[in-house]
């Protein structure tokens, strides 16, 4: 967009689940076929760039995201390993593994990355939490919860890098928006 009018429109995109934009300007959306599931990446001037074959252990693709190192984090609703973390050509390399029951997403659908502090934000919309994983998938801790900060339904995840404000959109509640790192509780 450029003063506010659509500039270029991503064709023949139709109802994307979600779609992400990555630190270098592309534009990443999910499709799935009978057949497969594939990633399709877009250029800043919404032009694909490459599409790019998930594995077929990869049953159905809610979200992706790219990483300022080019490696792709999916979440996949219906495998056992939900979130998932992708070469730049595909490969499987690393999956989230929960070490005990309060670390399981039940509803995982949407994922930010901080590149300055290589972590995640990963919201689970089934149990109301905001978790913060480490670059190498690990639960560091719950940020955000049902019962402390109000988090009620929440669906879509925006992270302001520059005052570190982590915006929570909530299902027919507006969005909420929380201090990150140094003052959440």
């Amino acid at each position: 967009m450029r003063n506010d009018r659509v500039t270029r429109w991503l064709q023949p995109i139709t109802e994307p689940y979600t779609l992400s934009v990555s630190t270098v300007g592309h534009v990443l959306i999910l499709r799935q076929s009978y057949i497969s599931s594939y990633l399709e990446i877009y250029g800043s001037d919404a032009v694909l760039q490459r599409q790019l074959q998930l594995p077929n252990e990869i049953h159905e693709p809610k979200h992706a995201i790219q990483t300022p190192t080019g490696e792709f984090i999916i979440v996949d609703q219906r495998s056992s390993s939900s979130l998932l973390k992708l070469s730049s050509d595909g490969r499987i390399v690393n999956r989230f593994v929960p070490r005990n029951v309060s670390e399981q997403f039940i509803g995982l659908c949407h994922l930010v990355f901080d590149s300055v502090n290589n972590s995640l934000f990963a919201l689970d919309i089934a149990s109301n939490k905001v978790p913060l994983l480490d670059a190498d998938f690990t639960w560091s801790r719950t940020l955000l919860t049902k019962d402390k900060q109000g988090i009620n339904t929440p669906t879509r995840l925006c992270y302001n890098l520059g005052k570190s404000q982590l915006i929570v959109g909530l299902w027919c509640h507006g969005a909420k928006v929380f201090e990150v790192y140094e003052r959440i509780n």
